[in-house]
């Protein structure tokens, strides 16, 4: 975070965070709808959902949160990188996923609050850190 002032990082991680909860809540609502109806494994449904919500993640990142960066004029290179973070953060979450099932938490708020704060926090640092980094 070399010449990024307390107050921008707050900034910046607070705005990401609220899109992230809007994402979270969309991915989350579509999650809960396909575990109800169907018999499909959750973990797969989870990483289904999370790049949903990573998609809607990153018209909203890029037009409120992430100024222009680096590769500012490589939206193709940056849009390539943000869905390799998004799948990244989608095989996170589907794996937390699955190892809380395993040790017997099989409630999905849980889960997916566990997943969530995780991947929130490890995406995060990799897309300010080297996707969006000026």
């Amino acid at each position: 975070m070399k010449n990024i002032s307390i107050h921008k990082f707050i900034t910046k991680i607070s705005k990401y965070g609220s899109v992230s909860a809007v994402t979270t809540i969309f991915d989350f609502s579509i999650l809960y709808f396909i575990d109800t109806i169907t018999t499909f494994p959750r973990t797969i449904i989870s990483i289904f959902t999370y790049l949903l919500g990573s998609t809607l993640g990153y018209f909203i990142n890029t037009k409120y949160v992430f100024s222009p960066g680096w590769l500012d004029n490589h939206k193709k290179s940056e849009l390539s990188l943000y869905i390799a973070s998004g799948i990244l953060g989608s095989i996170i979450t589907g794996s937390i996923f699955y190892l809380t099932a395993s040790i017997g938490i099989n409630n999905i708020f849980i889960q997916k609050l566990t997943a969530s704060l995780i991947s929130f926090t490890l995406i995060f640092i990799i897309r300010n850190n080297f996707i969006f980094r000026i």
